[in-house]
């Protein structure tokens, strides 16, 4: 929605037991959701221009499968 500037996106939703398709609800998307978007992806462009790891998150619980958990260890 951001990219091609629009307020309003169909959610499909794929039953993988029957294979078939549902659009369950239109999402309508406001500016400050897109401008969020923007803000969390100048954050993460910041941290790899200045080559080191994002805080971690209160829950760790994400951090299970992360494939970067090994350079946030050596980093402290």
């Amino acid at each position: 929605c951001m990219c091609l500037d629009l307020d309003k996106a169909l959610v499909l939703y794929e039953n993988r037991d029957n294979c078939m398709l549902t659009c369950p609800e239109v999402y309508e998307v406001t500016q400050e959701q897109k401008q969020k978007i923007v803000d969390l992806l100048l954050e993460c462009e910041s941290y790899v221009e200045k080559l080191v790891p994002p805080p971690k998150p209160e829950n760790t619980k994400a951090c299970k499968w992360c494939k970067y958990k090994s350079s946030c260890q050596r980093a402290g």
